[in-house]
């Protein structure tokens, strides 16, 4: 069996993926089997208790709406069986900067005019711890911001982070739709009715919080994968026998092995001291460039008198490696603290237009 599984270690894992997603462990080490721990961590956030062709579990949990909104998280999710309520997209930068700069989240898919969206999801362990740290708070008459709550604190201690606790039950997924119009072929896609039109998910992006910096993995639907260059071998993959036995335990819908993964991400730098690059380019602005999930995450900062670090350098190329000091200091003066790899906590959200020279 490949992937290194034993029959033990096997059991754990159908026995996880049939759960709820709360603060389990996956049998697989995130840092030396990454493969695997990202296909146990699908079948987690996808266990769903109804039949198979019923909605995942992650399309059920709290939504970016839900989450940063000034009345505080809302981290409920909805009964068994009980319908979920529409989702909510989130404008792409793309198509839309002026909504997109401004943090806009739309309440329906039947608001927009784009072919294709993104929706974003938190576990409930990620939307509790969320909320428990205050970071989306907004300013009264009686205390600041959460933002700025998070700027002082790491002033103070002098420390840049502003860190979750790390448990591999805080995840956040992020996926990415397509417009198909009147049509969408559930055996090929997933597929998602909006009551005007019919959307197939493309491609989405899993982070838990296994790691401190957070382990990082991106799926891409086949037929797009194929032509990905970001596309890495997966002994672990969609064709293993183990990953279907986990789909089928979490009672996922079969269309799910349609899905492929792309690469995960556990450092900044492979052993050999080169920048690790996993990007997906049906996600990710510019369709595909060199690019990093860490470190493009790491550079979700606040700092109350200067603007948000941008996605990208001057010439449209991800930034990569290990993240630079004068990204959040200047001197020894903290000018930005980092937001724990959380751009959602940002009230611009999708980035911003400054790119500070790199010193350490």
């Amino acid at each position: 069996m490949r992937g290194n599984q034993s029959p033990r270690a096997l059991a754990l894992l159908l026995l996880l993926a049939a759960s709820p997603l709360r603060s389990q462990t996956p049998a697989c080490d995130p840092l030396s089997q990454p493969q695997c721990f990202a296909w146990q961590t699908f079948a987690q956030v996808g266990a769903n208790p109804g039949p198979a062709t019923a909605i995942a579990g992650w399309e059920n949990w709290p939504s970016f709406g839900n989450v940063f909104t000034a009345a505080g998280p809302q981290c409920a999710v909805a009964a068994d069986g009980t319908p979920p309520p529409p989702k909510v997209f989130i404008t792409s930068r793309e198509t839309l900067p002026e909504h997109a700069r401004k943090g806009i989240h739309i309440a329906a898919p039947t608001d927009l005019a784009t072919a294709q969206d993104t929706e974003i999801r938190y576990s409930v362990l990620a939307c509790q711890e969320i909320a428990s740290s205050g970071i989306w708070r907004q300013a009264d008459a009686k205390q600041p911001s959460g933002l700025d709550a998070v700027f002082n604190d790491a002033s103070k201690a002098k420390n840049s982070a502003f860190s979750l606790k790390v448990d591999p039950g805080l995840v956040v997924v992020k996926a990415k739709w397509r417009n198909a119009g009147a049509a969408c072929d559930s055996t090929q896609f997933r597929c998602y009715w909006d009551r005007t039109n019919w959307w197939q998910l493309i491609a989405f992006h899993i982070a838990s919080r296994a790691l401190p910096n957070w382990f990082w993995a991106t799926w891409e639907h086949v037929s797009l994968a194929k032509s990905d260059p970001y596309l890495l071998n997966d002994p672990f993959g969609s064709q293993n026998g183990a990953v279907k036995a986990l789909l089928t335990t979490a009672k996922m819908d079969p269309v799910w092995l349609n899905y492929r993964l792309i690469g995960t991400q556990v450092s900044y730098l492979k052993p050999d001291n080169t920048p690790y690059i996993l990007a997906n380019s049906s996600i990710e602005p510019g369709g595909g460039r060199p690019d990093s999930c860490m470190t493009c995450h790491a550079r979700a900062a606040y700092g109350p008198n200067v603007t948000t670090l941008a996605f990208d350098d001057e010439n449209g190329k991800g930034y990569v490696g290990t993240p630079c000091k004068s990204w959040y200091w200047t001197g020894n003066t903290l000018v930005r603290a980092q937001t724990d790899f959380l751009w959602t906590a940002l009230d611009s959200m999708l980035g911003g237009l400054a790119r500070p020279a790199c010193s350490n």
